[in-house]
């Protein structure tokens, strides 16, 4: 096990998917994980779940076998200014959120265009993370993004689905680590698991960082401590 803490995870519900959420609860149980974060996509992409079903979230048990258990989406920007598919009175419906894009959502334009989404979904109190910021479909100034990260106290994902399906991505995602390191900005290395035997899997993503040498105090899901650390940082921030 290289990290305690899954951020990154998606069941049936985001249409693409193979395993139902109590698989994914039990595969995290049997890897030993200490908490798991459940992010189906948002109601924008095809076949995912519609926009009120974070509002059941309250249904779903908070602890399962000793994982804990946290309800949340990979919302979509769904425009350059930072606009998210899901209506801003439900946000405080999300235990973890993440924002990214997708060409299925919305068309690349060019770098000043991404970046300025992203550093728009970072403003958003209630966003965590984006999510695989280093796709080269939608190329952004690193610089700015980890900036954006480092003013309003969030975190960069590093996704470890990347190296293995989109290799093209690997020099960005390398990029945004070492401008973490940089910057002291915080990052999330998460599995993307679209299928349980993939939940904590994280092993290329944490060899990369490995060989840069990355400080382990910056990955915010290594350790349950250091994740509930930021989880309290978060309820602070959203009012919860």
């Amino acid at each position: 096990m290289l990290v305690e803490v899954d951020t990154h995870t998606h069941t049936m519900l985001s249409g693409h998917a193979f395993s139902t959420l109590e698989e994914n609860m039990r595969a995290a149980a049997a890897k030993g994980l200490k908490h798991l974060c459940i992010t189906d996509h948002g109601p924008k992409l095809g076949g995912s779940a519609p926009y009120y079903v974070s509002g059941m979230y309250n249904m779903l048990p908070s602890c399962v076998d000793g994982v804990q258990m946290h309800y949340g989406l990979e919302l979509n920007i769904t425009d350059f200014e930072g606009g998210l598919d899901l209506p801003p009175e439900r946000m405080h419906t999300l235990q973890f959120a993440l924002a990214g894009m997708h060409e299925i959502v919305i068309a690349p334009k060019d770098k000043e265009a991404h970046t300025n989404a992203y550093e728009k979904a970072l403003a958003n109190v209630h966003i965590d993370a984006p999510s695989h910021p280093g796709s080269v479909n939608f190329e952004c100034d690193i610089e700015r993004v980890v900036a954006a990260a480092k003013k309003y106290s969030k975190l960069i994902e590093i996704n470890n689905h990347s190296f293995y399906v989109r290799a093209a991505n690997i020099p960005n995602c390398v990029a945004f680590a070492k401008e973490c390191m940089r910057k002291g900005v915080r990052v999330i290395v998460s599995s993307d698991a679209h299928f349980s035997g993939n939940i904590g899997v994280v092993d290329k993503a944490m060899a990369m960082l490995d060989s840069i040498g990355f400080p382990k105090e910056l990955i915010v899901n290594l350790t349950a401590k250091s994740f509930e650390k930021y989880m309290e940082e978060r309820a602070s921030r959203v009012g919860a």
